[in-house]
């Protein structure tokens, strides 16, 4: 969590759930994958919407069950490991999707995703200003995912990484093709959300 206080960044290690900040303190809330790996992501949306300033936005992205990543990949890892018969739905994707960490040391054993009208309900206090999939890419899908066939066919097409990538995975990342860009508002896995207080 960071504050911005003029040219100067303050950094804060908080629980979500229980925000070190009074009432009405921000402008703007930026939250990107993170809400949906709490134990209590209720709450953490509360807290979002207690520390907001009246007419205050939040940005917040939060993961979408009805996407190709969702029912292709995570859906049918839970049916074969058995994960889906064993655990509740934040525990068994919480174990096939941050069992073991990717960009980090840190397990999350939390990981939730929502439909739309579980969003609408979710953000019930605030005004929805824009609700949206984006980002999907072929990598997501089962086989060419594995074998990095996205990769090779936007490189050949001319698509260059994006320096961009290296802040959040250590990487530069390949932009979405136009065809994904379109296919991102159908099967996606993130929703961008935008809401007000």
């Amino acid at each position: 969590m960071f504050l911005l206080s003029g040219s100067k960044g303050v950094a804060f290690l908080s629980d979500a759930e229980n925000l070190p900040f009074k009432d009405e303190s921000f402008d703007i809330v930026y939250s990107n994958g993170v809400l949906h790996h709490s134990e209590n992501t209720e709450k953490c949306v509360e807290e979002v919407y207690r520390v907001l300033k009246p007419n205050a936005k939040a940005i917040l992205k939060l993961y979408s069950r009805h996407s190709a990543h969702y029912w292709l990949n995570l859906f049918v890892k839970g049916m074969i490991t058995r994960a889906i018969f064993q655990y509740p739905e934040y525990e068994w994707l919480g174990r096939i999707t941050e069992g073991k960490p990717v960009y980090g040391e840190t397990r999350n054993p939390v990981t939730r995703v929502y439909s739309r009208r579980q969003l609408v309900s979710l953000l019930k206090k605030y005004k929805i200003i824009s609700l949206r999939k984006y980002n999907f890419d072929f990598s997501q899908l089962p086989i060419i995912g594995k074998y990095k066939i996205r990769t090779s066919l936007l490189r050949i097409m001319g698509h260059k990484p994006h320096p961009g990538g290296i802040i959040v995975y250590g990487v530069p990342r390949l932009c979405g093709s136009r065809l994904e860009l379109f296919l991102s508002q159908f099967i996606d896995y993130s929703w961008a959300i935008v809401v007000k207080k």
